[in-house]
C-alpha cells in the first residue's frame, strides 16, 4: 500500500481531527502523540501522517476547548477534556 505525500486538505484535516476525537473517545483514557499515531495509521487512513500534523491538528482541538494536554510519566498526553465526567474508571470507591 504506497501513501500519498500530497498536503492535507481542509476535507481531510476535518477527517482527521474527527479520527483523533474518536480514537480519544472509543480508549476512555489518556494517550500520548505517539499512541494516537498508532491509532490513525492502524484506522488505514489513505494519506501520510506524522507526528507533526497530529500535534498540529490536536493543538487546534485543544483551542476549540475539545482536549487538553496533561501531564504524566515525564511526558505530556492528551485527554478528552470531559474525559473525568465520562469515564467510570474515576468514581471513588466508598
Amino acid at each position: 500500500m504506497t501513501q500519498h505525500t500530497h498536503p492535507l486538505t481542509t476535507h481531510s484535516n476535518l477527517k482527521l481531527k474527527d479520527l483523533i476525537l474518536e480514537i480519544l473517545i472509543k480508549s476512555n483514557s489518556v494517550l500520548t502523540l505517539d499512541e494516537i499515531l498508532r491509532g490513525v495509521i492502524i484506522s488505514g487512513i489513505p494519506y501520510k501522517v506524522d507526528k507533526k500534523i497530529i500535534r498540529r491538528l490536536i493543538n487546534k482541538l485543544t483551542k476549540k476547548g475539545l482536549v487538553e494536554y496533561v501531564y504524566v510519566n515525564h511526558s505530556y498526553s492528551v485527554r478528552l477534556v470531559d474525559y473525568q465526567f465520562s469515564s467510570n474508571n474515576l468514581e471513588v470507591a466508598t
